[in-house]
């Protein structure tokens, strides 16, 4: 668990290359609830450099692991009723949308979890064997930029990182007692975070595809009772698909509740904090926005929480703070600069990451 949590910090500040050659390894753990996780938080990592499709390979096997392991665990008796829900469950969420290119039978088969995120929108943007091969996605990321002379935690900006501690507030993003041994209510609690995470993936992903319907029942379908770092998640889910559904208005109630949970992660907040003007900002609402965006974005650019910075510095300058623009560039570079290959390629190819931030953005 503590290569986990070292990928969770290492992503929380943009070192996405880092984070691999942790997250890689355990994707492929005997542990299925790890190799879950590690599985969602490699495709939290894409997506927030535009990678969705790519993204969605991940969820999709984190969501087969899981699947497979409560087969297991159900027995000869239990298995065909889990795998017929299971099959339900897939053709509701991710084959019911009439424009979704992925087959019926997603969770019957395994290598269809693996086919459905590669084949996200039709287009195979990675490798085939990128999904089923993690060392592919590793070995790209070790040397994420051969040019880069400066250490792991100097910025690109000559100001280094703050440390990476095991006791700062970005490691709040993980459950209390999570390294707790045995089958305890604690696995117990990471297995349903980890079904919560991937299923929240994969709406996050068909966000980002433009599937608003198919993120709506995917969403839905996360019920369990889970820790509030997944219920943040659940709500900021539920904001960004009234965005994308050009229904600003109904973004604020999920973006506000989002906010109001009560969890000790500082970058949880603080996102909670840029949905929710976000949502204002679309609606109109621009000095509660202002204030929202412009006293997290100082704190985010305070904790070296650069994937925070440069959206958050991004809708500011459209709201008339054209100071913040710069802002922007800096903070995506040095995410660009630390990720690896793969993440750098999917951010290029993008439309969720403006070009102009690459055409200021040369030392990527």
């Amino acid at each position: 668990m503590a290569a986990w949590l070292a990928a969770v910090a290492l992503g929380a500040r943009g070192h996405y290359a880092a984070a691999a050659t942790h997250l890689g390894p355990l994707a492929r753990s005997p542990d299925p609830v790890l190799a879950a996780l590690a599985a969602a938080t490699r495709a939290s990592h894409l997506r927030q450099v535009g990678g969705h499709a790519a993204a969605r390979s991940w969820d999709a096997r984190g969501l087969h692991r899981l699947t497979a392991a409560r087969a297991a665990d159900a027995g000869p008796d239990g298995a065909p009723g889990l795998a017929a829900a299971a099959r339900a469950e897939a053709r509701l969420a991710l084959a019911a949308d009439a424009r979704a290119e992925v087959p019926l039978d997603l969770a019957a088969d395994a290598p269809a979890d693996v086919q459905l995120g590669l084949a996200a929108d039709g287009r195979r943007e990675v490798p085939l064997d990128l999904a089923a091969d993690a060392p592919v996605d590793v070995r790209l990321g070790l040397a994420a930029d051969a040019r880069r002379k400066e250490p792991l935690g100097l910025a690109a900006d000559g100001q280094r990182d703050v440390p990476l501690d095991p006791a700062a507030d970005v490691w709040r993003d993980v459950p209390l007692g999570l390294a707790a041994g045995g089958r305890s209510d604690v696995q117990l609690g990471l297995a349903a975070d980890a079904r919560s995470d991937v299923l929240l993936g994969l709406a996050a992903d068909a966000v980002g595809l433009g599937r608003v319907g198919e993120a709506r029942r995917l969403v839905a379908l996360d019920t369990g009772d889970v820790s509030p770092r997944c219920r943040v998640r659940r709500s900021w889910l539920r904001a960004e698909i009234e965005l994308a559904a050009g229904n600003a208005p109904a973004a604020i109630a999920p973006a506000r509740a989002a906010l109001g949970i009560e969890f000790g992660s500082i970058r949880h907040r603080v996102k909670s904090a840029i949905v929710l003007g976000a949502a204002l900002a679309a609606t109109g609402e621009r000095d509660e926005a202002e204030e929202l965006l412009v006293g997290n974005l100082r704190i985010a650019a305070d904790r070296g929480l650069r994937p925070l910075v440069w959206p958050a510095a991004l809708v500011l300058d459209q709201l008339g703070h054209t100071e913040r623009k710069e802002q922007a560039v800096d903070a995506l570079r040095c995410v660009l600069r630390h990720s690896d290959p793969i993440a750098r390629c999917h951010a290029e190819a993008s439309p969720w990451v403006p070009t102009w931030l690459f055409a200021s953005a040369p030392n990527r």
